[in-house]
């Protein structure tokens, strides 16, 4: 927000969503995950438009949607 010039956007829209991030070798918290079809970590990614607003590494068998609630909330304090 602090970037911005100009009166402060009505409305943000934020994109939440992990991906597989493939792994090579044996790194701590790697797992396979039947649905992509080898080892990985799950990061969730949070975004507002082309701005990354969060970035968690974790490991590949967590749930898709587990820490978006905090991660959430320690964004929207910010803004």
């Amino acid at each position: 927000m602090e970037s911005r010039t100009g009166p402060p956007p009505s409305r943000l829209t934020l994109d939440i969503d992990c991906t597989d991030d493939e792994v090579h070798g044996r790194q701590e918290g790697r797992f396979f995950h039947g649905h992509y079809g080898h080892y990985c970590f799950l990061p969730l990614y949070i975004f507002c438009g082309h701005h990354p607003l969060a970035a968690v590494l974790r490991p590949g068998n967590t749930n898709p949607a587990a820490g978006a609630v905090e991660a959430l909330e320690r964004i929207l304090t910010r803004l």
